[in-house]
């Protein structure tokens, strides 16, 4: 009986060992950082591209910086074909952060005259389109662009 009892006292020390410093390296806390933040905007069907993000991982030995599509970060609340803002939940060792996405059309019209009697022609003169690239970033062309027909 006491050569178990030795066994079970060595093998309970070995795992609150184990245990105690498994606790030490434990994330306390996750971010995303402002000038570390992904693509914000996407055009309507586009995956989510985390790929120039980064999550900042703190722990009682600091901060270090992961890849925010590394191993062990899930991110979750994104839908590639929803128009407009999306909340990301982005997880990691029990921890979650979340920032904003914009979903946005690849063409968009604005500021153009939208009713007409039988009869009138598309005016021209008013309105533009707005056309976004895969990276995010917009241009706009006026609507009387001599590239453009309707």
């Amino acid at each position: 009986m006491k050569r178990f009892s030795k066994k079970a006292l060595v093998m309970l020390i070995l795992l609150t060992s184990a245990c105690g410093l498994a606790a030490c390296n434990k994330v306390t806390a996750i971010e995303i950082a402002e000038n570390n933040m992904p693509q914000l905007t996407f055009v309507q069907g586009e995956e989510l591209d985390l790929s120039k993000g980064v999550l900042t991982v703190t722990d009682k030995e600091g901060k270090k910086d992961i890849a925010l599509n590394a191993k062990g970060v899930s991110v979750s609340g994104y839908d590639k074909e929803t128009l407009g803002e999306q909340e990301i939940v982005v997880k990691y060792e029990g921890k979650s952060t979340k920032f904003t996405v914009k979903v946005v059309p690849r063409i968009a019209a604005k500021n153009y005259e939208q009713k007409y009697f039988v009869g009138e022609e598309f005016n021209v003169t008013k309105g533009s389109l707005v056309i976004t690239n895969n990276d995010g970033t917009s241009f706009t062309v006026p609507m009387n662009d001599k590239n453009l027909t309707f």
